[in-house]
């Protein structure tokens, strides 16, 4: 992480007091995480700087990840510990308040918090809690280069550096079901899937999609279904996603369902949050093998990972042919979960499944 390389530099710094440090530390988690600067100004007069930058969180129905483990309180009801990378929208009209106006106590009487909603649950965030976009830094994907376009400059960069001649044979455009890119690299053939995230150790989401009742899962998800499966017991067999949505609805919350079931299901619809990281390693480890599987069902030789904020690429090889790039396997994954997100779209329900490496 660049600012907090940056970070460190400074505090060795003998230029710096503890003051300087104080601001330093400030103007660093002003980067990452949201502030007041990020609200509307109208509300949170009283608020200092509040209205000043762009303002992300007045964005209807957008969704953003906590960047640690942090309470959500609900009024009248017991707080709720969120997951780091569980989601949450920020809720009209993003009045700003003081941990002590709610309530709370100790080192978070002067957190600031806003009034927020994880799943269908309304409550209250600590705002520093909640990752940011990455704002319109200037690198080549805001000058209109596309991630595959970078992840392409990077490849032939490294095959230029070992003496290879490098060309690209095609690339896909958003959301076609052909391959990313693929590349002649020395006279060996490769095929890339890329992705993208947010900072450089942040959330890759590996699908993003709209899921209707009676439509078959897709490769990915299927593998994504056979890992959770493989790994809880006394789950029905076949584990498809809609044979998921039924037995949690039918076990645990009759609200479960797609969109288009009508009540008790809410309107944009409703899928259990599940997490492979409070399951555990085991299920972890599953789902990497499955993952590594899709690709190579998909035929990746290389799967990439762009990163907005920074510009950076990093590619590992899935482990199909030969390593010709002689990159690292792909990591172990730390953190996944897969949740709803958005409204009904044409009665499907919006399904997105994220997962983190260990860097």
């Amino acid at each position: 992480m660049k600012e907090l390389d940056l970070l460190v530099e400074r505090y060795f710094s003998p230029q710096l007091d503890a003051t300087g440090i104080l601001r330093l530390v400030e103007q660093v988690m002003e980067e990452v995480s949201f502030s007041a600067f990020n609200f509307p100004y109208e509300g949170n007069e009283k608020i200092r700087g509040a209205g000043s930058r762009t303002q992300y969180a007045s964005v209807q129905d957008e969704k953003y990840p906590v960047s640690v483990e942090t309470l959500f309180l609900v009024p009248d009801s017991e707080s709720i510990v969120l997951a780091l990378g569980s989601e949450v929208e920020f809720l009209k009209p993003w009045k700003l308040f003081k941990g002590e106006e709610l309530g709370v106590e100790g080192r978070g009487r002067k957190s600031t918090f806003a009034a927020a909603k994880f799943g269908d649950t309304e409550g209250y965030v600590n705002i520093r809690h909640v990752e940011k976009p990455p704002g319109n830094t200037q690198n080549r994907v805001s000058e209109g280069s596309s991630a595959q376009d970078l992840v392409y400059d990077k490849i032939e960069e490294i095959g230029v550096f070992s003496g290879l001649q490098v060309n690209k044979i095609s690339s896909a455009r958003a959301g076609s079901t052909k391959p990313d890119i693929v590349i002649d690299y020395g006279g060996d053939v490769i095929q890339i899937e890329v992705k993208n995230t947010k900072t450089d150790k942040g959330f890759i989401t590996l699908f993003d999609k709209s899921m209707r009742r009676g439509q078959s899962d897709s490769d990915v998800v299927k593998h994504v279904m056979d890992a959770y499966a493989g790994s809880v017991d006394g789950l029905p067999s076949p584990f498809t996603f809609e044979n998921m949505i039924d037995y949690y609805k039918a076990k645990v919350d009759k609200r479960y369902g797609y969109c288009s079931d009508g009540f008790p299901v809410p309107k944009s619809g409703k899928i259990p949050n599940i997490s492979f990281s409070s399951i555990g390693e085991e299920a972890l480890a599953k789902l990497r093998n499955e993952m590594v599987e899709h690709f190579k069902h998909s035929e990746d030789n290389y799967f990439a990972v762009y990163s907005a904020s920074t510009g950076n690429v990093k590619i590992y090889h899935t482990g199909l042919g030969a390593n010709v790039m002689k990159m690292p396997e792909i990591p172990k994954i730390v953190n996944a979960f897969l949740g709803s997100y958005g409204g009904c779209s044409s009665g499907a329900t919006r399904v997105g499944f994220k997962i983190r490496f260990d860097y």
